[in-house]
Formats: C-alpha cells, structure tokens, sequence
C-alpha cells in the first residue's frame, strides 16, 4: 500500500468555504495514527482568515509521545506563516485536537495548507504530512457594486448667477472597505473634484460640490465618475443624473427686533438686541451676516448680530446679543441689514436712545472723619468717597467746607468699586462743626452731570 493517504473533499457552505481532509503515516496491520480536520475560510477587511480545526487519531492503547507538530501556510508557492502547534504525551485511544487560522492577504491567487507532525509510539516513529491545496473564492462574486447618488442641497442668487451646492452620496454594500479615486462631478462645462476617498463596509459617505451657473438655468445634467478598489480588484464607472435646479424668488425674511437698556458701561451704553429672523421662502437663504448699524450724523457703529447663518424653509433663526453703544448715540437712528445673495437688505429701521440716563448711576457714598493733630493742636478732617456702581464715575467741582476753611478738589474719576481719599483738611475748631461736601458726579463723555450734597455735624475732640 502506499506510504500516504491524501483525501480531499471541498464543500461549499453558507457563510464561507469548507475543506475536509485525512492523512495517515502509512499503511500497517495495525491502526496507524492519522491526521483530519476541516478548514473554513472567512473574509475581514483587509484579509481573509483560513480558520483549521483537527485532530490527530491515536488509535492504540499505547502511549503516544507528539513530539512534534508544525503548521505551515504557503501563499503563491512562498511560505507566509510556519507555526510550532503545541505537542504533548498522550495516552490512546485518543484525538488530540490541532487548531491554526493564518490570514491570508486579499490579493492572494494559490494558498495551500502543510501539517507535518512526528509522533513516537510502542518504539516507533510515525512522521505524518497532509498537503492541503485550497481553493479560494472568486473575488468578483464577493464585490458589490457601491450606489452612488447626487442631489441639490442648496441653491441661491448671486447677481445673475446661482450658487449651487450638490451633495454626492456613495452607499458600500461590501463587508470590506472600498477606495475611490479620480471621482469627478461634471455640470456642463465645469469639472469638480468629489473628496470622498474612502468609504467603510456597509456604510455611507457623503461630500458637497459648489458649481456657479446660470440665474436663468433650471435644469441640469450631472456626470459623476471614477474608480472604486474593493478587495484588490479596481472598477471603472460612470453614472448620469438629470435634476431640476429651481428658479429663486427671493422673499424677503421677516424680522422681529427688540433693543433694551441693560446699563451704562464703561464706554457707553449696554443694550440688549434680541429678536428673530424667518425665511418664508421653499429654500434656504444663506445670511453672510446679520448686524445693527447704529448711526448719528456721519459716525456709524456696527453690531453683528449672525454670521454664516443657513435658515431652511419656514424656519427661522434666533439672536440675543448685548453690546456697548457709544455715548454719541444717546440719540440715534438704527437699522438691522442682513447680507446675502450679494447684496445688503435693510429689514427693519427703529430709533435709538435713552430717556434718562442719570437713571443707571447711583450716587456715590461720603465717608467723614474727624480727628485731633497733635503736634499742631488743629481739627483734622479725612474725607473719602466711593463709588459704588459698576462701572467707572466722574466728579466734578467737589467741595469740602467746614468751619472756616473751604477745599476745591480737582476734578477726578473714580473706578467702579473704589474709594477715593481726598486728603485731611486742617481745621481750627473745636467741639461741634457742620462739615459739608458738595459736588456732582456723573459720566463726563456722556455729559450728564448729577448734583450731590453730603453734610454732617463732627465734634471736633
């Protein structure tokens, strides 16, 4: 008989390809130990996996010492993969199980699988080796063709031209990654780079493409093509689309705006801008920007309220911005200006001011102490003031007079939360003496001036 025994039996299964095969060392009068098992081959992303499960028969009731076991994958007639499998000493009858799943690269055309083992039993030396060809799969049956899909996502006036954003959408039905490459979108004349590269398994990928056309132009022919790469295998292709670009109307958004006093600042008034803008056209309007331009005479001041702002169809976007407005505008004349389809569109025009500005500032706080110098034997008065809102004070024509003496201070401001130290004032008295401080306080660039008098009896020690 002869020394080996190869069977190969290839079955195909769901899910992926199956081997069965048997080997024996040789042929005797007596059970030889021998080597069977199945291989199932699965396919990932980047490989597929030879997945072996078998075991060697050990027939005799004898000791078996598996002195060696080796796995061996050969891909294109070059070993990939040599693996030692774990050995042992067993005792018959008996299977001792043998496992090895390699993987094998997509781009692979011939892959065979090598079990070489040496066994020594009852003083004998059995070398087994099985020689496993396996058939791969056909790669062009495993790829699926990817879906591929372009559709208008935004379309707007520019001048006598419409901006026109396309969004091209590609579907990977494959249980591996795909790669595309030189994927074009044509409209007419114009040719555009598409930056999807790469699109997962059973996924989507999506990119947007500009194209400037015509403002008159309400149809389109749209040529997508390219490359796509799956499982080493690389496919041309080409795909037309015809689609409606619609004429744009543009009704102009409706607005609401409020403007409220929230204070005074430091370099003029805090107002509130709050309100909304709606678009009641079946498209969407792009604002570039929102802003209130706040104007008196030929001085100007901006507000921005939105930028870059997409409002879909019937919606509408809100704003809530609070902003210093300069003290020149305590008058004014403001207007909302939304920007888009190249243009400013004035939507609303509201005046501007403050009925009483003396409202926000509170009066400052007088502090007066009195003590005795010792050396010179004179009424010592320490006066302070402090400003207690938040945000900077001026005072103006402070006056400090008790007794005889009467002090100007020069005129000063005082920061928000500070107090101010005016210095002593030398006074020749004794006992109760009137002391009395007097000026205004108020915004100096805003020119609103508030009076303020402070008076109190001090008993002089």
């Amino acid at each position: 008989m002869p020394r080996g025994l190869l069977l190969l039996i290839l079955l195909l299964l769901a899910g992926g390809y199956f081997f069965f095969f048997h080997g024996s060392g040789g042929s005797s009068p007596y059970a030889l130990p021998s080597i069977s098992g199945t291989a199932k081959i699965v396919r990932g992303s980047n490989a597929y996996t030879l997945v072996y499960s078998g075991k060697i028969h050990l027939p005799q009731s004898v000791e078996y010492n598996i002195a060696k076991l080796t796995a061996s994958l050969l891909v294109d007639g070059v070993p990939l993969k040599t693996q030692p499998l774990p050995t042992s000493v067993v005792k018959g009858p008996s299977d001792y199980p043998i496992s090895f799943s390699p993987n094998i690269p997509l781009n692979a055309h011939a892959v065979s699988l090598r079990i070489d083992a040496n066994i020594v039993a009852g003083g004998k030396d059995y070398g087994l080796s099985v020689d496993i060809p396996v058939a791969l799969p056909d790669k062009s049956l495993l790829v699926k063709d990817p879906s591929f899909d372009v559709f208008l996502s935004s379309v707007r006036l520019t001048g006598s031209s419409k901006a026109v954003t396309l969004v091209v959408g590609v579907y990977n039905p494959n249980d591996s990654d795909i790669s595309l490459s030189d994927l074009k979108l044509t409209l007419g004349n114009a040719t555009e780079d598409v930056p999807i590269q790469t699109v997962p398994k059973d996924s989507h990928a999506s990119a947007s493409v500009d194209f400037t056309i015509p403002a008159n132009v309400t149809t389109a022919h749209v040529v997508l093509s390219g490359k796509y790469t799956a499982s080493g295998q690389t496919y041309s292709f080409s795909r037309s689309f015809d689609m409606n670009i619609p004429d744009v109307p543009v009704s102009e958004p409706r607005v609401s705006i409020s403007a409220m006093y929230a204070g005074i600042s430091a370099n003029g008034y805090s107002v509130k801008f709050a309100g909304s803008i709606a678009n009641p056209n079946d498209f969407p309007i792009v604002l570039d920007s929102l802003r209130v331009v706040v104007s008196s005479g030929d001085v100007s001041q901006d507000v921005n309220l939105l930028s870059n702002k997409t409002i879909l169809p019937d919606s509408n976007a809100e704003f809530s911005k609070t902003s210093t407005v300069l003290f020149v505008f305590s008058r004014a004349t403001a207007k909302l200006v939304a920007h888009y389809n190249g243009a400013d569109h004035v939507l609303a025009t509201f005046p501007i001011g403050v009925a009483n500005p003396a409202s926000f500032i509170s009066a400052p706080s007088v502090e007066l102490n009195v003590g005795r110098d010792t050396n010179s034997g004179l009424c010592v008065f320490d006066p302070k003031i402090t400003n207690n809102n938040s945000f900077s004070i001026d005072l103006n024509g402070v006056v400090l007079s008790a007794a005889d003496v009467t002090k100007h201070y020069d005129n000063t401001s005082v920061a928000n939360g500070k107090t101010l130290d005016l210095g002593t004032v030398d006074v020749n008295a004794s006992g109760a003496v009137v002391a009395t401080i007097s000026g205004e306080y108020g915004i100096k660039n805003l020119g609103v001036w508030i009076p303020f008098t402070f008076a109190t009896e001090l008993n002089c020690p």
